[in-house]
């Protein structure tokens, strides 16, 4: 039977091309950034590891711990999963065809990576589905649409099996990429709480402009449900000289607009709203 009892993340696909020492520094982020998620949700994590692109949560509830990471930036795929050990390729396929048990439908296909120098992914993959095929006679191979999945990836003598995957927020971790001040008051409060998600998004941490922490609650939920805070904009300046704000934003829609903005803050002020479409965010 499959009792998950861990979680595998993938992180955002654009974290894996940042340098070594970059990379470091973004993915504890990331981690500090999970664990506040785990403190609100009231998840218990053991332990994190980080292999070959993947965040690994040791955790009590994968399944609840998977919901609490839904909303945390800089995660691509959230998956439960089950921890297991093996000391041989037989005994690895006879443990997953074990757990493949009531998981598997009509059609199914392995999704199987192998960080083990011993056995690639292709023969790990190969391995796995004929052994799932000798106990499972009914099902079949799909490869490009099947009705279900079972992945698993291998290190050394460890594989983390799962079936599921759970979208994640995608995107770079808050505060990877320091600190934007929000100028508010250019638009509506709605217009200002966007503009601060697509921020947050990018991996900016966000301080108000003379704007209300009670308008962004909503958005607080995509900032590891860390309160924003507000500032004036003469605190604004102080901190873009000492380097503590790397750049100001508005939600400005026309060049006065944006202009209003650049001459209070005393250098240029960006305007993303200026030019993007429309785009529906799940504040809307």
């Amino acid at each position: 039977m499959f009792f998950p009892n861990c979680v595998v993340a993938l992180l955002s696909p654009e974290i894996s091309l940042k340098s070594d020492e970059v990379r470091h520094f973004i993915v504890k982020r990331l981690r500090e950034n999970a664990f506040l998620y785990f403190k609100h949700f009231k998840v218990s994590c053991a332990n994190s590891e980080t292999h070959g692109g993947r965040m690994i949560f040791f955790v009590d509830a994968p399944k609840k711990a998977v919901q609490a990471l839904e909303k945390c930036f800089g995660f691509h795929f959230l998956c439960p999963a089950q921890e297991i050990h093996f000391s041989s390729m037989e005994e690895l396929s006879k443990i997953v065809v074990g757990l493949c048990k009531g998981k598997l439908s009509k059609t199914f296909a392995v999704r199987g990576k192998s960080f083990s120098k011993e056995v690639g992914s292709l023969d790990l993959n190969k391995a796995l589905g004929a052994a799932i095929l000798a106990q499972f006679p009914a099902l079949k191979v799909n490869l490009d649409s099947p009705k279900s999945e079972v992945h698993c990836l291998t290190f050394g003598e460890r594989a983390f099996i799962w079936f599921e995957e759970v979208e994640g927020a995608h995107g770079m971790p808050v505060s990877a990429q320091g600190t934007a001040a929000l100028l508010c008051n250019y638009g509506s409060k709605k217009e200002d709480s966007r503009l601060a998600w697509f921020l947050m998004r990018t991996g900016c941490r966000v301080s108000l402009v003379d704007g209300k922490e009670k308008d962004f609650v909503k958005a607080s939920e995509w900032n590891s449900f860390q309160p924003f805070t507000s500032i004036s904009i003469e605190e604004a300046k102080s901190r873009y000289v000492e380097g503590r704000i790397k750049a100001f934003f508005c939600v400005g829609k026309t060049t006065k607009k944006a202009e209003e903005a650049s001459a209070a803050a005393g250098t240029k002020v960006f305007a993303p709203l200026l030019l993007l479409p429309k785009t529906k965010t799940p504040l809307d």
